[in-house]
């Protein structure tokens, strides 16, 4: 299980990341940080009711890894945010906020990324035209 927050019995949808670590989530704050997943908890079946706990047929496999996801949901929630000072990390976020359709927490850490460009050009460049970040590719050009 995931560390605090995302271990509290309160939460309605679990995540299950690609190194096996479940992390306990809350559907409003997803819902409303992405359209993905608006659009995913919406499709969810009628026969599930407001009182039914998480079971293990209610965990959501995910291709991130724990720390991608932790960093990730720690933008989201109202807590303090991550410290933004690893770029392959940064990097990994990224992809996964872009992936899910997580804007401001894209935009985060896009600005936290460009402190990077100097020293690690020709890899932002790259990381840039994987993920169709013109702006980024540009600037790191």
């Amino acid at each position: 299980t995931a560390k605090a927050p995302f271990d509290l019995p309160s939460a309605d949808v679990v995540f299950r990341t690609d190194d096996n670590v479940e992390f306990h989530l809350h559907k409003p704050i997803l819902s409303i940080a992405s359209p993905f997943f608006h659009v995913m908890f919406s499709l969810t079946q009628p026969s599930e009711t407001k009182t039914q706990t998480t079971t293990s047929d209610e965990h959501i496999p995910i291709t991130e890894n724990s720390e991608t996801i932790d960093g990730l949901m720690r933008l989201l929630y109202p807590i303090p945010d991550p410290p933004l000072t690893d770029r392959v990390l940064i990097e990994q976020m990224l992809e996964a906020a872009i992936k899910y359709q997580l804007e401001a927490a894209t935009i985060t850490l896009r600005r936290a990324w460009h402190s990077f460009i100097p020293q690690h050009t020709l890899s932002i460049f790259a990381t840039a035209c994987r993920l169709h970040l013109q702006d980024e590719a540009k600037m790191a050009a």
